[in-house]
């Protein structure tokens, strides 16, 4: 089998997503090829697309949150989506390029390429196997929509709502959200700590801002350094967001105790380090969190999806929830000094979250 996999550069997750299928598809021997789907609807719709999302999601989150509101209430209609007419708009020169390529299947980490492949599909213009995969756990608007062969869904719970949206029960395959092996494979905290220079006692709180670097990230460290001693460690990884590197550095370089760590490949070292992890509930980072089976406090969402990925989080255990950053702090610092609580959650994402789903994803698409 030659297999293509198609993901876009709107939101780092969609792209770990894919790279995390990709490496297992590599350990089985497969031959495969990651692609940006929109980098056929041409450079500049791209950049447009791409672009705009980053800016939307770091300046004006709310905006997202309307906009998703907008998409979910669009939905319900059951007409066919402008989503679904824009991303026909390049079928044909994918449709060229998975001919031209030889590919046998296709795996699609994010919306827009699963709308693609279900246009073709309709015509009868395509009859390579084709998968989509979600990456937060909710149906997001126009998922339902889409008609490929098969999906990987994350959670049972998730499950049942694409059933009630009317979703196809025998394509819905419950694998959980592919992430890379490095988060399974598990380093222990103190070898962590010295790779990565960090004092052994310390109380390490780390602060993941997603890829675009987003989030009140002042607020956490001044609120968690203002009730801290001189043993906590609050270590910021600030994504390629080089502003925001540049107001740590300036706001809290005197301050030992504090570390901007711009874009980095070792994420699962620095989570295996820390003792709490505060995130916004994006679906990918979240689910690679509870993987290396860190202690997790969700700082608030982008409205959307994210706030479905906290609440059903929170629903099982798998970590505590904030609507404020004060209250992140605050149960940061809560969850710093309860012992049974991080325990307690670290035994719910062993129990509810599936470490090996890109793996049983990979040998999923290879046998059929």
């Amino acid at each position: 089998m030659k297999i293509l996999i198609l993901s876009c550069r709107t939101g780092e997750g969609h792209n770990s997503a894919a790279k995390a299928v990709k490496e297992a598809l590599d350990d089985f021997g497969a031959e495969c090829e990651l692609v940006d789907a929109l980098t056929f609807s041409g450079r500049r719709p791209n950049e447009i697309v791409t672009n705009s999302y980053n800016r939307m999601i770091v300046k004006a989150p709310n905006m997202f949150g309307l906009i998703y509101k907008a998409g979910d209430l669009y939905s319900s209609t059951k007409l066919a989506s402008p989503v679904y007419w824009a991303n026909s708009l390049y079928a044909e020169r994918l449709r060229a390029y998975i001919e031209n390529g030889g590919f046998t299947a296709v795996v699609c980490s994010h919306l827009f390429p699963m709308e693609t492949l279900t246009w073709l599909k309709r015509r009868g213009e395509i009859t390579q196997k084709c998968y989509g995969i979600l990456t937060d756990y909710t149906c997001i608007p126009f998922f339902h929509e889409t008609d490929l062969d098969a999906y990987f869904i994350p959670h049972t719970e998730v499950t049942e709502e694409c059933l009630e949206k009317g979703m196809a029960g025998e394509k819905l395959l419950t694998t959980g959200i592919p992430v890379m092996k490095t988060f399974s494979n598990r380093v222990e905290k103190q070898t962590a700590r010295e790779k990565l220079s960090i004092p052994a006692g310390c109380k390490l709180f780390l602060i993941m801002t997603g890829g675009i670097g987003c989030g009140r990230v002042f607020d956490f460290c001044d609120g968690i350094l203002a009730k801290s001693g001189k043993d906590v460690c609050v270590i910021v990884l600030s994504g390629r967001n080089e502003q925001l590197k540049a107001g740590l550095n300036s706001r809290y370089g005197l301050d030992t105790r504090v570390r901007a760590v711009p874009f980095t490949t070792e994420v699962a070292l620095y989570m295996n380090a820390a003792d709490v992890l505060l995130t916004k509930p994006g679906g990918i980072s979240t689910t690679e969190a509870a993987v290396a089976n860190v202690p997790l406090c969700h700082t608030m969402p982008i409205p959307g999806c994210e706030t479905k990925n906290a609440a059903l989080f929170e629903k099982k255990g798998m970590s505590v929830r904030a609507n404020s950053p004060q209250e992140a702090v605050e149960k940061a610092l809560g969850l710093m000094e309860d012992n049974t609580l991080r325990e307690g959650i670290c035994k719910m994402q062993r129990e509810q979250i599936n470490p090996n789903a890109s793996r049983d994803i990979a040998a999923y698409i290879l046998n059929q």
